[in-house]
């Protein structure tokens, strides 16, 4: 009997280690077994899912408008008070985009274009693109900027003041005018600004003047240049969907020095697979005319998805004294932080900043009745899947901001302070909806969840038997000590029994 119970002793106990060993040794079986599938599944190449899907996202993106109306222009203009601004919006705009002229080379990269049309969305929208604001005149100042920055002397050229005025005449002599949205956001053809150039060639001024004016002027129906990226095929999983060139160039043409002018990361929409918290993620934005990076925020959960949000760190915007990489950017006054001057970027005077001056020096917040930054609204996030690097929620948020030069021999610049005026700021997003997160999970998040519950199954029916091994063996060792207790007692009475009579 005492032989059969040490039996089923070792028997649960060897079981039960047997089944945690098993299932321990499964996390890393099934880990690789994980990450060689995804692996498979991710390059950018013709048969994958995740190329279907990069090519031709079924993400939802919304371009949001908020757009500053100014209040008290006369008295900006002609006293210097304050700004005071009040914020309107959102505009919002669908974004249709999918890639075009696709080709592959043979070093692993991949070249495309990617159109982007914006169609407004009355119902998600708070008002009207006829919606009429007091704003910069960007015609004006552009115009002004681009002959005070190209052709120094440019108003003793026209022949003085006089002429300058009936020049800037044409072009409403006004720095703040009255507008629709839809202008300010798009732009309109004017024939204007073509008379302006040939007026300025007779005066031997050759400045080139653009043929229309705004926020996002010809980039509505259009791509932003040719990418090239890496697909993530012959080894180099990690490199998937770097940029390798943009334009046929590896790095800019617009900053001071080479690390500024790097061409790093990504567009923002796929990073490589299984990233991790201590990574640093870098993307590219023709909007900012520069690449940035991101760093771990927080943990998220979209429709039960795990996510991880990358957030730009305070340095990226730091100025040059406590970030020295951002003296590249000077051009050439150094700005303070948050603030960048992407004017040879753009070819106007144009200033980028978060939304409200978010994380940027106080002084440009107080410059501007009507700024209010938060984190909440304001900060740009990427929130990253971390199993395949798909990026399932994002806002890209920038204010674009004119940069206002006292200029004293142009009457309507004469009295003002340097201003970095603010025009509107911008939420570009794309979040998951709920059918791409039911997919996501079926196909992904529940062969991984799968496999997990099996390991830690296995892992616990095998502890739970040697739990069970060593209470049966306690048991079986307490009945035993027990019984032979009760053996010994019982022998001594009979002993006792036996030798009484004889002493008596």
């Amino acid at each position: 009997m005492a032989l059969s119970a040490f039996a089923n002793t070792v028997i649960l106990l060897m079981t039960g280690c047997f089944l945690m060993v098993i299932g321990g040794g499964l996390i890393a079986v099934f880990k690789r077994v994980i990450h060689n599938v995804i692996s498979q599944k991710m390059p950018l190449i013709n048969g994958t899912e995740s190329y279907e899907t990069w090519k031709d996202p079924p993400v939802p993106v919304y371009m949001e408008f908020w757009v500053f109306d100014l209040v008290n222009p006369n008295e900006f203009l002609e006293n210097g008070s304050k700004p005071v601004v009040k914020q309107l919006g959102p505009y919002v705009y669908r974004e249709v985009r999918t890639k075009q002229e696709l080709i592959f080379h043979k070093n692993d990269t991949l070249s495309y274009k990617e159109p982007k049309t914006y169609v407004f969305d009355p119902d998600k929208s708070t008002g009207s693109e006829d919606d009429t604001i007091t704003s910069v005149n960007l015609l004006f100042v552009t115009v002004v900027d681009a002959l005070d920055r190209l052709a120094p002397g440019w108003i003793k050229k026209l022949g003085g003041e006089y002429v300058v005025d009936k020049l800037l005449g044409l072009l409403g002599n006004h720095v703040f005018t009255k507008q629709k949205v839809g202008d300010v956001i798009w732009g309109k053809p004017n024939l204007v600004l073509e008379l302006i150039h040939d007026i300025l060639k007779t005066f031997h001024i050759d400045v080139a003047i653009p043929e229309e004016v705004g926020l996002f002027a010809g980039q509505n129906g259009t791509d932003d240049g040719l990418y090239t990226v890496y697909t993530g095929t012959g080894g180099k999983l990690d490199n998937l969907n770097i940029i390798n060139k943009w334009n046929g160039e590896s790095s800019l043409p617009y900053w001071n020095g080479t690390l500024c002018n790097m061409i790093n990361g990504t567009d923002g929409t796929l990073y490589h697979p299984f990233v991790d918290k201590s990574e640093t993620l870098y993307l590219f934005s023709t909007d900012i005319c520069r690449s940035i990076y991101v760093t771990y925020d927080s943990d998220q959960t979209n429709y039960g998805i795990q996510l991880y949000r990358f957030v730009p760190p305070l340095e990226v915007f730091a100025n040059h004294t406590e970030n020295p990489v951002n003296k590249g950017y000077c051009r050439p006054d150094c700005l303070g932080a948050g603030v960048l001057d992407i004017t040879p970027c753009k070819g106007a005077p144009v200033i980028i900043s978060q939304p409200h001056f978010y994380q940027a020096a106080p002084y440009y917040i107080n410059a501007i009745q009507g700024m209010h930054p938060n984190k909440e609204e304001h900060e740009t996030f990427v929130d990253v899947e971390p199993n395949t690097g798909a990026v399932m929620n994002a806002a890209k948020r920038l204010q674009i901001n004119i940069h206002l030069k006292n200029i004293s021999d142009v009457t309507e610049l004469a009295k003002i302070p340097p201003t970095i005026f603010p025009v509107a700021w911008v939420n570009e997003t794309a979040k998951i909806d709920e059918a791409t997160a039911d997919k996501f999970t079926h196909e992904v998040m529940l062969p991984i969840l799968a496999t997990t519950i099996v390991q830690y199954a296995l892992m616990a029916l095998g502890f739970l038997l040697i739990l069970v091994g060593i209470v049966y063996a306690s048991k079986k060792r307490v009945c035993h000590r027990k019984q032979a207790g009760y053996q010994s007692i019982n022998g001594e009475v009979k002993e006792e029994d036996s030798v009484s009579p004889v002493n008596t």
